[in-house]
């Protein structure tokens, strides 16, 4: 229940030329057995199964090997390699009133009411995400508006 609640996006009128979405529904593992299992559980057998199949062996890593994932997943995290490669978008709030024009993951345009909101030439790059907008010089009621509307 609490992860279709998360996977489940608010309805909002997004206009992307990305490829859309398969909607499907939610389930746990859990409907499917006659035993509570954790993430954990689910991980261990996963590897286990896989290993057992493709015949594989344990790895030691080295300190370089080591480095060199930790450096790749800090690579693979990054907000530029998540969200920084979207593609341009537009999102309409339920209102039909507030709309957002995203580039490369960044708020370039904010319209109310079909008007364009004038924003502070001081503002750095705000990035379509919470904590962005919750730094951003944007004015406190903007900040509430958008936080309010798109997440």
């Amino acid at each position: 229940d609490k992860l279709q609640k998360t996977l489940n996006a608010k309805d909002l009128d997004l206009v992307s030329i990305s490829t859309n979405s398969t909607r499907s529904k939610v389930t746990s593992l859990s409907d499917y057995l006659n035993y509570e299992i954790s993430v954990e559980e689910v991980i261990k057998g996963i590897i286990e199964e896989f290993g057992q199949f493709y015949e594989l062996e344990e790895l030691q890593l080295s300190d370089t090997d080591i480095n060199e994932i930790s450096r790749l997943t800090e690579k693979f995290n990054s907000y530029s390699w998540i969200y920084g490669r979207t593609h341009k978008f537009h999102i309409t709030d339920q209102s039909g009133k507030l709309s957002l024009f995203v580039e490369d993951g960044i708020i370039r345009e904010i319209r109310d009411s079909g008007e364009k909101i004038s924003l502070n030439p001081d503002t750095t790059d705000v990035y379509f995400l919470p904590n962005s907008i919750e730094e951003s010089a944007y004015d406190v009621t903007l900040k509430s508006r958008l936080l309010k509307a798109f997440f």
